[in-house]
């Protein structure tokens, strides 16, 4: 579990994000599928499931999570929305035992390697 301190500093850099990139609470909750209020419940600190969409929010705003988490990499895009969300769905699959993983990872690539030709 996060301590205080670092659920802090992501807080701090979500809603810097936020309010810089003229985005709304509701587009957030929006593109997260949360319900209404959220967002704001967390702004006022009543809330800190913020901390469980770390990657989402990352791919919303098109952020490393590192940036969330520590402030690095500033706003540099080093990776599209699309790929944060394979990336998700891939760590969801964490469960799964190494040569499932690998086969998950060995489809993927062969699909890619079908569609780009």
């Amino acid at each position: 579990m996060a301590d205080r301190a670092n659920e802090q500093t992501v807080a701090v850099h979500l809603f810097s994000l936020l309010d810089e990139s003229n985005k709304t609470d509701k587009d957030l909750e929006i593109a997260l599928k949360l319900k209404p209020k959220t967002v704001s419940n967390w702004r006022r600190g009543r809330s800190h499931g913020y901390m469980r969409h770390l990657p989402e929010i990352a791919a919303f705003f098109g952020v490393s999570p590192a940036y969330l988490w520590e402030g690095k990499n500033s706003m540099q895009k080093e990776l599209s929305s699309e790929e944060w969300e394979l990336i998700s769905a891939y760590r969801a699959l964490s469960h799964l035992d190494h040569k499932k993983r690998k086969a998950v990872r060995d489809l993927f690539r062969k699909m890619t390697d079908l569609y780009s030709k």
